[in-house]
């Protein structure tokens, strides 16, 4: 039963450059020299601050996994006491660490633990068990993929926040 209403997941995607992400990282930066600049410091402190802030952030984004692709596979066993069944899918990810290697993805195997929708992004939390036991977060934006696996993962999202 679990597995009929979970049939609509078919997601094999691979995950182009955000540019809200972007946007969004501007936007922030923009911010926070305003800021900076209202703030009484000699010139020479809010250069600096700017400086390490920018450093943090891309430091951040290198040591962050990217999520390159995403392909769900349909699990043969069927756990009873599943969060509404999102347990049931298996997902293969492509997965890089950084900004700069991402033609070097590597492949991870994991079980989608949670989802969760903020407007044009959802966070995805996985259990990875293969290679290692861990676990990931990840973000997808929405022009990062195609508007079929957006769908899917939102609907994904909506089940999930539903009650039992």
């Amino acid at each position: 039963m679990a597995q009929s209403i979970y049939h609509f997941v078919n997601i094999d995607e691979q995950l182009s450059i955000s540019r809200y992400q972007w946007y969004w990282w501007a936007i922030f930066i923009l911010t926070f020299m305003i800021v900076l600049s209202c703030i009484a410091l000699p010139i020479s402190y809010q250069i600096l601050l700017m400086i390490l802030v920018v450093l943090c952030l891309i430091l951040g984004q290198l040591m962050r996994y990217q999520l390159v692709t995403i392909s769900s596979v349909a699990s043969k066993q069927i756990k009873v006491h599943s969060n509404l069944g999102i347990d049931n899918i298996e997902w293969q990810l492509g997965l890089a660490q950084g900004l700069f290697n991402i033609d070097n993805a590597d492949v991870h195997q994991a079980t989608l633990e949670k989802i969760i929708k903020f407007g044009q992004v959802l966070v995805l939390l996985f259990d990875v068990y293969e290679p290692l036991k861990k676990q990931i977060v990840v973000m997808i934006w929405q022009d990062q993929c195609t508007s079929q696996t957006w769908q899917q993962l939102n609907t994904l999202a909506q089940l999930q926040q539903k009650p039992a």
